[in-house]
């Protein structure tokens, strides 16, 4: 059966196999905002999967527009360098466009990178000096941007129509102009950040101004026949004094009008955390956990794109170095979903830990009963195994748990494999069967009593 996520889109000359979209996440892992290896890696195997298009994390117009010294840039011949080797492996093995965010911090720039609290910058850690609409720092304990001059305003609409010719030469699908999230464009539109009295502050349209000029100053310079987005916050929740959602259709409709084709509404995030994964399995009483995910290949390995295969983990210490750059790899999003650590009470600890050991011979059973079962569908042939790490998101739940490697994303035919409507369709029930067995050999073992909660 057909359906419209599925199907192709058309956006100006660029066709999407389908309309998903791989969001933009800030990775913090640029040097001197030069993408390297790691983006090679994460946009190489996001590209290779099932999304129709792959939209870079933020990439700042300039240094002093970054958020943080780990921030990917596009403001360089090094920068652009590092991008275009990311964009050419992308085209050469994956299967999805890619597309480029074009932001600039603001007064929320020149901080430490999340993973070290994503405090401002001291003088002696190397702060630089941010800009902003208007002299307001994003926080008590945060520095005070400079209030953005006329040369300011010019420098930065330079700054983004220079990024965009880079984003041109170096082969980008689309581009996306960052307007939402307390970032620059953003503090332009709000009337809590923008306090100015000229013709960029006070009524809506004057707060639009310079977001609207730099859009129709990229635009001009973008192919006419390749597609432009924008992100936007549709509200500060901030009743009587914020940027509301009837001024967000304002804004929208001026976008229109200038030549936009795809604009994103965003004012948070739910996530969940890795580790409230496995309570919510607990708080509903769940028989069993099982999360899945799909594998990348080490980019310092000999040949990484010829990895292959599939495996099944439980929670235990890692044994060898590959089963802990797995674990280290998907802990990665503790670093996005606000929590990186388990709680800190050591009695909390303790009774945790002996639950997960009484659950961990039955873990390692479910675990061999779902790597059989992928081992009679999986096209690779490559089994893998049963391994064992320290996967967070398997550490709070208390009842038989596994974590499941579908296969490797950075392999160009299983990456085709695994987004195709038979290979989900074999994988997820080939996993269900599996369980059902277990579940079933669980009872005979133990009289018809479960193994969970139930």
């Amino acid at each position: 059966m057909s359906t419209a996520l599925f199907s192709p889109i058309r956006l100006r000359d660029l066709e999407l196999k389908n309309r998903i979209v791989v969001s933009p996440m800030c990775q913090y892992q640029a040097e001197d905002g030069t993408p390297n290896d790691w983006h090679l890696m994460h946009y190489g195997s996001l590209a290779m999967g099932a999304a129709g298009l792959v939209m870079t994390e933020m990439t700042d117009v300039s240094a002093e527009g970054r958020i943080s010294y780990q921030c990917a840039g596009i403001y360089s011949a090094a920068n652009e360098a590092g991008w275009k080797r990311v964009v050419d492996f992308c085209k050469k093995f994956g299967v999805a466009a890619i597309g480029i965010q074009l932001g600039h911090a603001g007064r929320k720039g020149s901080t430490l990178p999340p993973a070290r609290d994503g405090l401002p910058l001291t003088a002696e850690q190397g702060a630089w000096e941010t800009v902003a609409p208007s002299a307001l720092p994003f926080a008590p304990t945060w520095h005070t941007p400079r209030a953005a001059s006329r040369a300011d305003l010019a420098k930065i609409k330079a700054d983004f129509v220079a990024a965009v010719e880079r984003a041109e030469r170096i082969g980008f699908d689309l581009i996306e102009l960052h307007a939402g999230h307390g970032y620059l464009m953003n503090q332009f539109l709000s009337p809590i950040t923008n306090r100015r009295t000229d013709e960029y502050g006070g009524s809506l349209e004057n707060r639009m101004r310079f977001p609207l000029e730099v859009f129709e100053a990229i635009r001009a310079r973008w192919p006419a026949g390749k597609p432009m987005g924008a992100r936007i916050s549709a509200t500060d929740y901030v009743e009587g004094e914020g940027f509301t959602p009837d001024e967000a259709v304002v804004l929208a409709r001026a976008l229109k009008a200038r030549g936009i084709d795809v604009l994103m509404t965003r004012t948070t995030d739910t996530l969940i955390a890795l580790r409230d994964r496995g309570r919510m399995a607990n708080d509903a009483d769940a028989t069993l956990f099982l999360s899945i995910h799909v594998n990348a290949a080490n980019p310092r390995w000999t040949n990484p794109r010829s990895a292959r295969g599939f495996e099944t983990y439980f929670l235990s210490d890692a044994k060898t170095e590959d089963e802990q750059r797995v674990a280290e790899m998907e802990n990665e999003a503790d670093r996005f979903l606000g929590e990186a650590a388990a709680p800190g009470d050591p009695l909390a600890f303790v009774l945790s830990d002996m639950v997960q050991n009484l659950y961990l011979r039955e873990s390692s059973e479910l675990a061999a009963t779902v790597q059989a079962g992928m081992r009679a569908v999986h096209p690779s042939g490559n089994d893998r195994g049963v391994k064992q790490a320290g996967f967070a998101v398997l550490v709070t739940a208390h009842r038989p748990a596994v974590l499941v490697e579908l296969g490797f994303g950075t392999n160009a035919a299983e990456a085709t494999w695994l987004a195709s409507a038979r290979g989900q369709e074999s994988l997820a029930t080939a996993i269900a069967d599996a369980t059902g067995k277990y579940l079933a050999d669980y009872a005979r073992r133990l009289g018809g009593a479960s193994p969970g909660g139930r």
